[in-house]
């Protein structure tokens, strides 16, 4: 059954906040499916090009506290990973619920070791992500993370 999934920016925050907060960590390859106005979906993947994501098209959980984030070749094929990232359990900043949440070890380049994503599970295939710079939780950036 397919889920039609909000891409406005308030709605999908909203969403966030009304699930359930998160009990396990996620496995598996999920792929990125932006939200908000096609301008800002261009915007934000070549903003993420920019700061060293180019080409980025996801992340690969292990369903333990490591996970993994996936790329593709100039040509849109054959995926990589790099940028390795931290999972654990813990109080989300936006809601103080529980979530999934992501962060990168100080190593990874500038400016992703500032960066969090916290993550809630919609149903089996999909997470609800929130993204936001370390202290400024009140304006986060909500995408999807669906698994293929």
């Amino acid at each position: 059954m397919e889920i039609n999934l909000s891409t406005n920016f308030f709605k999908t925050i909203e969403l966030y906040k009304s699930l359930p907060g998160s009990r396990s960590l996620p496995e598996g390859r999920y792929e990125v499916s932006w939200v908000g106005p096609n301008w800002f979906q261009s915007l934000a993947k070549n903003g993420l090009g920019v700061l060293g994501f180019k080409n980025w098209v996801g992340k690969e959980f292990s369903g333990s506290e490591f996970a993994i984030n996936i790329f593709s070749d100039e040509n849109g094929g054959n995926g990589f990973n790099k940028f390795p990232m931290e999972v654990a359990l813990s109080q989300s900043q936006v809601d103080s619920k529980a979530c999934i949440r992501v962060s990168y070890p100080k190593t990874t380049p500038f400016p992703w070791p500032l960066v969090v994503d916290e993550f809630r599970v919609l149903n089996a295939n999909t997470l609800v992500g929130l993204s936001y710079t370390k202290g400024l939780s009140v304006f986060p950036l909500p995408f999807y993370l669906i698994q293929k």
